[in-house]
């Protein structure tokens, strides 16, 4: 199946972009709490086995993009919405200035 021109330029195929979606719904429905990969994995109710290395990928490329953030507490890494995107084209919908990628 083809993918659109915007996965193209993200490096991202239809698995990941439908686990970005969720990844991204999750946490923009709760701005005020920070999940670790494993806490993604089980509200999501994904088989870490099979999904681990897509949703890396997909974590990744929503923190390039910068609609994710993430900060390591007691050596795990926690994710938060950082701020809002379109999830049709991954653009995000109000330009901020200094966003590190």
């Amino acid at each position: 199946m083809p993918i659109t021109r915007r996965q193209f330029e993200l490096g991202i195929d239809n698995r990941v972009n439908e686990l970005m979606i969720k990844v991204y719904e999750l946490l923009e429905s709760n701005r005020d709490q920070a999940y670790s990969l494993a806490e993604i994995l089980e509200n999501l109710r994904l088989t870490p086995a099979i999904y681990a290395d897509l949703l890396g990928i997909a974590i990744k490329t929503l923190r390039r993009i910068g609609a994710i953030e993430v900060s390591e507490v007691a050596d795990v890494n926690y994710y938060a919405f950082r701020q809002a995107v379109h999830k049709d084209t991954w653009a995000l919908e109000k330009e901020e200035e200094n966003i590190p990628f």
